[in-house]
């Protein structure tokens, strides 16, 4: 009986220490996915800053660039509604690139890139090309590929209760940020006038 008291116990206190040990395991897991996905959106915009330094000639955009967004804001741009292959850049805002970041054949993460307009250089050696311009990036878990059409724009949160739910429909990583080109004369120039044609209310721009 003593023996079978003690299996009953430990058993009772096996039950309710395991659902702790795969939260715990959960959670670790998704921290990691969301330094992961931070440091993929980070390169996508270090990859595009270098292209951009390169010189990229205004047809060859589409095929490099991220597709751009003509009809509202960057944060208010749509969640992705379809992938594309990793080698493949997207040819649309709705589009996200599946991405394989430890080789082993399978997507682990979606990408979403997308920019504005930018102003572009109007003379010079780099006549017509971009300036400088906004850009965004979203990072999902690949799992958000079976709510495409459904996603979320606001980053999931990594909290105990509703972190693991979230990272189904919402992006791990959300990244905006500017991309300027400073190596022609005119550079900064254009770095003002875009700042000022979206924020006119800043204080150097009313001075000539």
């Amino acid at each position: 009986m003593e023996v079978l008291a003690g299996i009953i116990v430990s058993g009772v206190l096996v039950g309710a220490i395991a659902p702790i040990f795969l939260l715990s395991t959960a959670t670790r897991l998704q921290n990691t996915r969301a330094e992961q996905a931070a440091s993929l959106a980070q390169s996508e915009i270090d990859r595009t800053r270098a292209l951009i330094m390169q010189g990229i000639e205004q047809s060859q955009e589409a095929s490099y660039l991220p597709p751009e967004n003509t009809s509202t804001s960057l944060p208010s741009t749509a969640a992705p509604s379809q992938t594309v292959s990793e080698t493949t850049n997207p040819d649309g805002i709705a589009k996200a690139r599946e991405v394989d970041i430890n080789e082993d054949g399978k997507a682990d993460f979606l990408v979403q890139t997308f920019r504005d307009e930018g102003i572009r250089f109007d003379s010079g050696s780099a006549e017509d090309q971009l300036a400088n311009f906004k850009m965004g990036v979203r990072v999902y878990a690949i799992t958000a590929k079976n709510n495409l059409g459904s996603l979320g724009t606001e980053p999931a949160s990594l909290g105990l209760t509703n972190g693991l739910s979230q990272i189904q429909t919402r992006p791990l990583a959300v990244v905006y940020t500017d991309v300027s080109r400073s190596d022609i004369d005119t550079s900064l120039i254009k770095l003002k006038s875009y700042t000022c044609d979206n924020q006119p209310s800043l204080p150097s721009c009313s001075s000539p």
